[in-house]
């Protein structure tokens, strides 16, 4: 039996992959960090976002980065692989 919060994710997923085209890369990550977080498990919602789990895994990375580095990239200063690495840095 499916609850109304699995049933509102599912809606979100689906309203997300229709905006996808729209959104920044960030946007998009914290996005996909919110879903994830309403515990829709990130292969699962990848799959029903038509995309490959690594690159949700890739746009979540960017979200660790530092504010600044995030904002570099919002004013497309920055790539969001360049953005990625740095949070390789980040983490390391």
């Amino acid at each position: 039996m499916r609850t109304s919060s699995t049933i509102c994710s599912f809606i979100a997923a689906k309203l997300l992959k229709a905006d996808w085209y729209k959104m920044s890369d960030l946007d998009r990550a914290g996005a996909v960090s919110d879903l994830s977080k309403a515990w829709i498990p990130i292969c699962r919602l990848a799959r029903l976002l038509g995309f490959s789990e690594s690159l949700s895994r890739h746009l979540l990375n960017a979200l660790l980065t530092p504010p600044e580095d995030r904002t570099m990239a919002q004013e497309a200063w920055m790539s969001t692989n360049d953005l990625v690495h740095a949070s390789d840095r980040h983490t390391s």
